[in-house]
């Protein structure tokens, strides 16, 4: 492929060796471009390859941690705290009920009769006009959990 054109036909005919020497830098140049283009794909086909080999991995899909169980320390005198549901802007109740429905599908979230917890959540509108629901756990919940100390290895 001679992306410049007729390279060598140009070289032929033009006797400036300025102009012929950036004849032959293009050349250069068009073979430096196709050896990229050759490991790009190469490095696509490589990653291709690890994406079906560990497709557990690489899945759309949400997963389930199985191996631990998240524990929160509660404080000593901690009570639950519920808070009532902020109101759903109108335009946004459809977006809402749909990413409800599609969490509830994925066994993220279940329905239940009665909770003695309960925060409200945030709706955050995502660029591809879906909605992200982010619980805010400032309203109580986070006041009455124990801080982890972890200290940082030091290099």
């Amino acid at each position: 492929m001679d992306l410049f054109g007729l390279l060598d036909e140009l070289k032929l005919k033009i006797s400036n060796p300025t102009v012929n020497a950036c004849i032959t830098h293009g050349k250069k140049a068009e073979n430096l471009i196709l050896n990229e283009a050759t490991q790009i794909a190469g490095t696509e086909a490589e990653i291709q390859a690890r994406e079906k080999e560990f497709h557990e991995i690489f899945s759309e899909k949400l997963g389930h941690c199985l191996k631990e169980k998240a524990h929160l320390a509660l404080k000593g005198d901690a009570r639950p705290v519920y808070r009532k549901a902020r109101p759903v802007p109108y335009n946004s109740l459809e977006v809402v009920e749909r990413e409800l429905s599609r969490l509830e599908q994925m066994n993220v979230i279940h329905k239940v009769e009665h909770l003695e917890w309960a925060a409200p959540i945030l709706i955050v509108k995502k660029a591809d006009g879906s909605a992200r629901l982010c619980i805010d756990y400032s309203t109580g919940l986070n006041d009455t959990l124990l801080d982890c100390q972890y200290s940082l290895p030091i290099p």
